[in-house]
């Protein structure tokens, strides 16, 4: 089971047990655990195979047995005792942020409401304001809350749905006569949140479309032809960009292979899975001449962030393995990707900042924030020299949490006041920032960066998320400072004015 699986389960589990009268204890207990999982950026699996989920605040000895029993057989004893006590419909009303389960108990025993939609109608007909403790102003706050719920779940993140589409192509593929099938559509344009999934079958299959409906999604199959795709496809949401890359000579969007490194990566000294010379050995693998290493700071505990000592003997480790790797074409670069606190100030000392290579600065906590307090923090930390990159920018994940609260145009006015760089975040959950950002950022003059924010190995693999986002605001290698070789990045090295 995935992470986003598990936190669901254990959240349906409170759910059911608060409509069912439970101990509000134990209770509680699900319910911190699912909001831990929602806050890892590390992967259970990956905390599993430690032996370190019971580091993780709130995971418990039988909070730890019942995620092992989800990762290892996809269920556990208490989910299999109330999965069915209560309709589903009405745990999927609990389950819409800011409802909760008294609410969608009070209303379910009133008005037999047992899915969302139909308490979205009783909304609408005003059903819901003649119930006691209710009333017009309530009526229309669960409506707002409903449209959020929507605006979350409508559509699927890319990371579940291109695995879907994958599977259902090489499905497709053992057909007799199929010659081949391609991937079309929203995840051919490289779009982050999918509606539909398009596969089409060529060219000896002739049945007329079908549409079939597969967890969720649409499925379009229809007959074409490869050459129905133009080059390239990311940009066909924008006729302005997509004349542009067509026509232009010269013209050409940045790829994978112009990368000559990364700027955002996690070790074991915090929350990563790999060393930094195991680190460094998959960079020369993959051609890099240079790679960051970002392990999270102090204040960061769930991530195991490093205090002053750990960072500096992190500092003797990369100097000893340079030694080692300069003879081998690689370069580490010293690094923190430093929370963002509250004040806007870096969670790190300033006499170590000026000691690194790389400063990423990023928020992971206090995400409530309105606009404003949360646009003057990022705001902040942008004016501080020490500061080099802006991670994550508006701590999006798909499909779990909506952006936070932010003035993004001031943002990018601020970064290029200051001539800072704006990552887009390549972890599959993020692919922060969205596109439209991107491309406002690079029509103000600022630099991005693309970085894997990789925890283990295996993450520097996912470039090709974050290259979605890159492609479809049609940038260029220019545009992203990690296709610079490691002479023109320091050479470029933005400085406040």
């Amino acid at each position: 089971m995935t992470d986003r699986e598990i936190s669901a389960r254990f959240r349906a589990i409170a759910d059911i047990l608060e409509i069912q009268g439970e101990n509000v204890f134990k209770v509680r207990a699900y319910r911190v655990a699912a909001d831990t999982i929602d806050d890892l950026e590390d992967s259970l699996a990956g905390l599993h195979e430690r032996g370190a989920l019971k580091e993780l605040p709130g995971f418990g000895d039988a909070i730890v047995a019942k995620t092992a029993d989800f990762l290892t057989t996809g269920t556990t004893a208490i989910w299999e005792r109330v999965k069915d006590a209560v309709p589903e419909g009405v745990v999927r009303i609990a389950g819409v942020p800011g409802i909760g389960p008294k609410t969608a108990k009070t209303l379910w025993e009133a008005l037999k409401v047992t899915s969302v939609e139909a308490l979205e109608s009783a909304c609408q007909e005003g059903k819901v304001r003649e119930v006691a403790g209710f009333g017009a102003a309530k009526e229309a706050q669960l409506l707002e809350k409903i449209a959020a719920w929507r605006r979350l779940t409508e559509k699927t993140p890319r990371y579940v749905a291109l695995p879907l589409a994958e599977k259902l192509a090489a499905e497709l593929r053992k057909i007799p006569d199929v010659e081949a099938v391609g991937i079309f559509g929203d995840l051919a344009e490289g779009k982050d949140l999918i509606s539909e999934i398009e596969l089409r079958v060529f060219p000896d299959w002739d049945r007329e479309n079908e549409k079939r409906i597969i967890d969720g999604l649409t499925v379009w199959i229809t007959s074409g032809m490869t050459d129905e795709i133009p080059a390239p496809p990311e940009v066909l949401h924008d006729p302005e960009l997509t004349k542009k890359f067509r026509w232009r000579s010269g013209a050409k969007l940045v790829t994978e292979a112009d990368f000559k490194g990364q700027l955002h990566e996690h070790t074991t000294y915090s929350d990563g899975k790999n060393t930094i010379r195991e680190m460094a050995e998959a960079a020369l693998l993959r051609g890099y001449e240079y790679l960051a290493i970002t392990d999270h700071s102090q204040s960061l505990r769930i991530a195991n962030g490093l205090s002053r000592e750990r960072l500096l003997a992190q500092l003797d480790e990369i100097e000893t393995l340079n030694a080692e790797f300069a003879g081998r074409g690689l370069t580490i670069l010293s690094g923190i990707e430093a929370d963002i606190l509250q004040d806007g100030s870096l969670d790190c000392d300033d006499d170590l900042l000026e000691r690194l290579d790389i400063v990423v600065g990023s928020v992971h906590i206090r995400y409530k924030e309105n606009s404003e307090q949360m646009t003057k923090r990022i705001v902040t930390a942008l004016e501080n020299p020490h500061l080099d990159i802006l991670g994550h920018p508006t701590g999006r994940l798909l499909g779990r949490r909506e952006a936070y609260a932010l003035d993004i145009d001031a943002v990018i006015a601020a970064a290029a006041q200051f001539q800072k760089v704006l990552e887009i975040n390549a972890a599959p959950e993020r692919m922060d920032l969205k596109d439209e950002h991107a491309k406002k950022a690079k029509a103000a003059g600022v630099k991005l960066s693309v970085n894997c924010d990789a925890h283990s190995v295996a993450g520097l693999g996912n470039l090709e998320w974050g290259l979605c986002m890159a492609r479809r605001a049609g940038l260029q290698a220019a545009d992203v400072i990690n296709t610079y070789s490691l002479a023109e990045l320091r050479a470029d090295s933005p400085q406040p004015q």
